[in-house]
């Protein structure tokens, strides 16, 4: 079994956590955190973890072969290069960097490294679920296009009326937060995993006075339909995502947590998908990119992990279009050419 650390103590690390735990796909042996009471705080009685506010040291580690990534965004491409050169597998949370040039730069790296792996952590698309949607799609008549919503309001909101507490990383540029960043990226997964990359992404945002975008909606291009994407961090929405044929369609409550799907067939009869969702949905990924990781070299776990870094480069690119064509922008952008 493989050591993994943590890195960030946030609310996602400790459902990521929970799904090592359940899972029992790694031994969870390292937390980084900057501060050490913060990384303590964190734990749960019973879990002897060694707590490093170092990540250097995090990565000279001998205890750790793969490591977690749930920083801010914007720390994900420093972190994600040292760790790489250190020979750790990395899975990084969603988005997993903050532009092409990042990206590109990830790809370069991991050819120096060629036993280390790289794994975005877009949970949506390692469910079952996911995987009855497009089990269906492929026996569907025809595709005619979609509409993808996911809108949750923020706990994070009623920060931005306090100047006080400083601006929450996820609405910050500095940290290349915004909704399109955040709940978005499950979206274009969606789209770019069950239709393939669109020919053209534009988005139009509501932006907030941060300098991100609060809330928007995306048109993804097709040579035959398109699909459209609604996301938002300032309002909470039940309004269901739908993958249209004819008279038939898929429904589901969100494109983000897939929790409740089916199918509607032309007699307008629904027949549910998939299966009940257990309350932590990191557990279809973690056991997805353990079994890569217990099984390197055959022909199988080669496949799906180059499928899954190809899909994850594609929805970059869609993601970098996307904000290209609303003019958002962020600092980690000016370093790199992005033309």
């Amino acid at each position: 079994m493989l050591n993994i650390a943590i890195v960030g103590t946030g609310w996602i690390s400790r459902q990521f956590a929970d799904a090592v735990e359940a899972t029992g796909a790694f031994a969870w042996t390292e937390l980084f955190s900057r501060k050490s009471s913060k990384g303590e705080q964190f734990l749960n009685p019973g879990e002897h973890v060694t707590v490093r506010t170092s990540f250097a040291e995090l990565c000279d580690s001998d205890q750790v072969d793969v490591i977690y990534i749930a920083s801010p965004n914007s720390a994900h491409f420093s972190q994600a290069s040292e760790a790489i050169r250190h020979d750790k597998h990395i899975i990084v949370e969603k988005p997993a960097f903050s532009n092409p040039v990042e990206f590109r730069k990830i790809l370069e790296l991991l050819k120096k490294h060629p036993s280390v792996r790289m794994f975005e952590a877009a949970r949506n698309i390692h469910t079952k679920n996911f995987h009855a949607i497009a089990k269906k799609l492929s026996e569907m008549d025809s595709v005619n296009g979609a509409t993808l919503s996911y809108m949750k309001y923020s706990s994070k909101m009623p920060m931005l009326n306090d100047p006080a507490q400083g601006v929450p990383n996820v609405f910050s540029p500095d940290f290349s937060g915004g909704a399109l960043q955040d709940l978005g990226v499950y979206l274009v997964y969606d789209a770019v995993a069950l239709f393939g990359k669109p020919k053209e992404a534009t988005y139009i945002p509501c932006m907030l006075s941060t300098g991100v975008d609060g809330m928007g909606t995306g048109v993804l291009r097709y040579d035959d339909f398109l699909v459209t994407v609604i996301t938002s961090k300032t309002v909470s929405s039940s309004m269901r995502s739908e993958i249209y044929g004819t008279k038939d369609y898929i429904s589901a409550d969100d494109g983000g947590e897939l929790r409740n799907v089916c199918y509607v067939n032309r007699d307008g009869k629904e027949e549910p998908m998939g299966e009940t969702v257990s309350d932590n949905p990191m557990l279809g990924e973690v056991g997805e990119f353990s079994s890569v990781l217990d099984d390197l070299g055959s022909p199988d776990a080669e496949s799906r992990y180059q499928h899954w870094l190809r899909l994850s480069e594609d929805v970059n690119s869609v993601l970098w279009d996307m904000r290209r064509s609303a003019g958002i922008s962020f600092p980690s952008d000016s370093s790199a050419d992005l033309r």
